[in-house]
């Protein structure tokens, strides 16, 4: 109501014309910031901002204060787009909503040989063929782009320390990008958290876990016997979550900021049965904030002998 008020007061016009002749170009800068902070929808951002030049002049200034504002709930909104190709376009990305059934195409100066690997708070991931790491935001101006180092492991590495890059099937000692990694994510926003955000990857044929915290130089590697054979990873208020092929998972606390990274890990399920096996298992987090592990069951079909999603 009293939203409805101050817009009033806006009107140009006398609230006893039927035909009220509305300034919105005129609407006070704390009425539209009222506005912006019930938005969730990145549509909806887009929308106000194209409404008129002082709108979208609001949307955009300080920056830095509105990305924290957007990344700290925000993306928390989204549903996710799928990420598809286009046809005979070597940049060009295109992206599903499956809310509005719409495809949106968009550059992507990120070339088809780079696997994608994850996403988080607006950022792609993906992998080069060396192995190294690179987060793109498609929808942010200025800093989009982060290079990350490679993730290399000791098996990685031949006799003389060089890396060991070979085309898959020429030698039983394969490294190759599109195979080695399984999933990568962030804890926060990289250029609203700078100096906090983590990201983690699973990766090569044991699926094992890799951290790499804000301004190191070199990944760090989470091994040993119980550490292995990892399917996700999520992060849920201040800790990691993997999950493992038997279904148990793991908790993790990192923290980068200590001079010795102190690691805290712990299981905390038990091994998950099930009565038949599953082609994929995924841990993800509830609107409620309910952690949830949800499995895939695929079946071969008679016809064309390929395997189809049967269930989840």
């Amino acid at each position: 109501m009293a939203l409805q008020k101050k817009l009033r007061m806006a009107g140009s016009s006398s609230s006893s014309d039927p035909d009220w002749d509305w300034d919105w170009a005129g609407l006070p800068k704390n009425i539209l910031d009222l506005i912006l902070d019930k938005l969730f929808s990145l549509g909806d951002f887009v929308r106000f901002s194209a409404v008129c030049v002082p709108w979208r002049s609001v949307a955009l200034e300080d920056r830095n204060n509105r990305n924290r504002r957007i990344n700290s709930r925000f993306w928390d909104h989204q549903l996710p787009m799928l990420m598809i190709p286009a046809s005979d376009h070597d940049y060009i990305r295109g992206f599903y909503s499956v809310t509005h059934e719409q495809e949106l195409h968009l550059k992507i100066p990120v070339t088809y040989n780079k696997r994608f690997i994850g996403s988080s708070f607006g950022w792609l991931i993906f992998v080069d063929t060396d192995f190294a790491v690179t987060l793109f935001n498609p929808f942010c101006r200025g800093i989009n782009t982060i290079s990350l180092p490679p993730v290399v492991c000791p098996e990685m590495m031949n006799e003389d320390g060089n890396f060991v890059f070979e085309k898959l099937g020429e030698s039983e000692n394969v490294f190759n990008h599109e195979y080695y990694f399984v999933k990568a994510i962030l804890s926060a926003e990289p250029l609203s958290c700078p100096d906090e955000y983590v990201v983690v990857v699973i990766y090569s044929e044991f699926r094992r876990l890799a951290f790499l915290g804000p301004d190191q130089e070199e990944w760090m590697y989470f091994d040993g016997p119980n550490f292995r054979g990892f399917r996700d990873v999520i992060y849920c208020n201040g800790l990691f979550y993997a999950l493992r092929d038997s279904g148990s998972v793991l908790s993790i606390d990192i923290n980068f900021n200590q001079s010795i990274v102190p690691v805290g890990a712990a299981y905390v399920t038990p091994t998950l049965e099930t009565e038949r096996p599953c082609e994929m298992k995924y841990i993800v987090e509830s609107c409620r904030g309910d952690l949830l592990q949800v499995l895939r069951f695929s079946e071969r079909s008679a016809v064309s002998d390929t395997l189809f999603t049967s269930e989840f």
